[in-house]
């Protein structure tokens, strides 16, 4: 998606060069680009609505709850063909991955905050927040325990 493209320098910043001037005035200490996204995705959203998204929002609540009502066994037969159908339209898909991209962005961003701040080697960890979101957290995690132990290497000093 172009989206993804758009978001490719940020991370490079984020991963080569978390320290540079420009990083820091753009990426870690600016809300734009989390305020660009969120203004896409508010729009996004009111365009959706009216699309489809409302109705399939309340088909997605009534198997919710019915499955809630079940109880934990009916887990294996939950209907997700509610949930299916709602992804089915071009525009819940482009929320969601609007979503994403804020998501592992903010995570990526606090990755790369906290390298700076412990000396932590962070490329590896934001590269995986963009591709695998989450697992850059995980990464980061472990990282920051092994360097902790001395079996990590430190960040150059930006």
């Amino acid at each position: 998606m172009a989206s993804s493209g758009f978001m490719v320098p940020i991370y490079l910043l984020l991963a080569f060069a978390p320290g540079a001037k420009i990083t820091r005035s753009w990426v870690l200490e600016s809300p734009l680009l989390l305020l660009v996204l969120a203004g896409l995705y508010a729009a996004t959203l009111a365009a959706a609505w009216p699309a489809g998204l409302g109705a399939s929002m309340g088909a997605v609540s009534a198997a919710l709850k019915a499955a809630w009502v079940a109880g934990p066994a009916a887990l294996p037969s939950l209907d997700l063909s509610p949930l299916a159908a709602m992804f089915a339209q071009p525009l819940v898909t482009l929320l969601a991955w609007l979503h994403l991209l804020a998501l592992d962005i903010l995570m990526a961003r606090e990755v790369a905050l906290d390298g700076l701040r412990t000396g932590v080697l962070t490329t590896h960890s934001v590269l995986l927040c963009f591709f695998f979101g989450p697992t850059g957290l995980i990464s980061h995690a472990v990282t920051r325990a092994l360097a902790k132990l001395g079996g990590a290497p430190r960040a150059a000093a930006a």
